[in-house]
């Protein structure tokens, strides 16, 4: 969810807020028991989602040298 959410503010505001990654945080552990997110397994699902997504965006990032 950062992965997108930042790219976006930042390219609809020209910045981003430094504490969104905290508010999101606090976001998620407040309301992640109210949208059914009560088994283990399935945090883990999205968790390992977000680090794919964390590596495919460090990936686009990255310049070859050769």
């Amino acid at each position: 969810e950062h992965i997108i959410t930042h790219p976006l503010i930042a390219d609809w505001t020209g910045w981003v807020v430094p504490d969104f990654d905290a508010a999101l945080e606090v976001v998620g552990f407040v309301l992640g028991p109210y949208v059914g997110l009560h088994d283990g397994e399935q945090i883990l699902h999205f968790a390992e989602f977000g680090v794919v997504m964390l590596l495919f965006v460090i990936g686009l990032e990255l310049r070859p040298i050769r």
